[in-house]
């Protein structure tokens, strides 16, 4: 009878292994437009008002439905209807509009248009340098090295945290 071989050179130890395995961070699938909650990591999505996303917890969770009651004048809950969908839009959602009162594009149609476009506006594009000027008050004086370096914007860091945007009422969305 032979005995059993045990880690030759060359062949793979199979009576070596456990079951340990390292625990790594759970891959969150990125949707434009979403962000994980803080909660439970659930996806969020902005209903196009900042302050009723951070009034129910950092927006609505994807999958769920928000009713809001009409108020007499129709007036607040036909604003968040059409915030709502300029946020999808924006985001390039696909959306589903049906109305049993209006036809779905002339809703469409009044949708209000992003204050700042976030991505086109914001960001400096990477390896260009800002010129610099002696003359400025802003310059660097200790490090002389960094003064033609490119700067660090806040604004570019925080892009990818934002879901919301501002809105500009009285202009329509650009189809």
């Amino acid at each position: 009878m032979a005995a059993p071989v045990r880690g030759m050179a060359g062949s793979p130890s199979i009576g070596n292994t456990t079951s340990f395995q390292k625990k790594t961070r759970s891959k969150l699938v990125s949707i434009p437009g979403t962000r994980p909650s803080v909660q439970n990591g659930q996806l969020l999505v902005s209903s196009g008002v900042s302050s009723l996303d951070y009034v129910i917890g950092g927006g609505l969770a994807v999958g769920t439905l928000l009713l809001v009651e009409e108020d007499c004048y129709d007036s607040y809950s036909r604003m968040l209807l059409k915030y709502f969908l300029a946020e999808g839009v924006v985001c390039g959602h696909e959306l589903f509009l049906a109305s049993a009162r209006d036809h779905p594009d002339e809703i469409m149609q009044e949708l209000p248009s992003p204050i700042v476009d976030d991505v086109a506006g914001m960001k400096i594009s990477e390896g260009q340098s800002q010129p610099s000027d002696p003359e400025n008050p802003d310059t660097m004086k200790i490090a002389w090295r960094y003064q033609n370096q490119p700067r660090v914007q806040v604004k570019d860091h925080l892009l990818g945290s934002i879901i919301s945007h501002f809105w500009l009422v009285q202009l329509e969305i650009l189809k």
